[in-house]
């Protein structure tokens, strides 16, 4: 294997391992986006839930489910923002998958025209090699 060629082998493992790693942050960053997700409807059916109760009440208790609607309220927005921002994270992500593939896909490319290339000058080689030892 020629230096070139060999050259292209390491930046092609570089890049496996950087789209691996990418892979691993886009799967991590899904399964926290699910999870708050998930989080927000619970959020959402409680809220709900809290907000159709017709039952009679003290003021103080009124006053305290009131605080407790506004502040599940506050914890759905905080988990809205929070899934806006993973959600361009793993965009990012992906770009990052999808350009460290097609970098691959070129080292491979250049990798396979360099071992063609090392092999027909080995061959003219020998066949020059060949000529020269029958004019001898």
């Amino acid at each position: 294997m020629s230096r070139k060629a060999r050259l292209l082998e390491l930046l092609r493992s570089r890049e496996k391992v950087k789209r691996s790693r990418a892979l691993l942050q886009s799967k991590q960053l899904n399964e926290e986006y699910s999870k708050c997700d998930a989080i927000t409807a619970q959020l959402t059916t409680l809220t709900t839930e809290k907000s159709l109760e017709n039952s009679t009440c003290l003021g103080s208790q009124f006053l305290r489910d009131r605080y407790l609607v506004m502040k599940l309220m506050e914890q759905k927005d905080i988990l809205e923002n929070r899934k806006e921002f993973l959600g361009a994270e793993l965009e990012i992500s992906n770009r990052v998958v999808a350009q460290t593939q097609n970098k691959i896909k070129k080292l491979e490319d250049k990798s396979i025209a360099e071992m063609k290339h090392t092999r027909e000058t080995r061959l003219m080689q020998a066949a020059d090699a060949e000529i020269l030892s029958k004019k001898i």
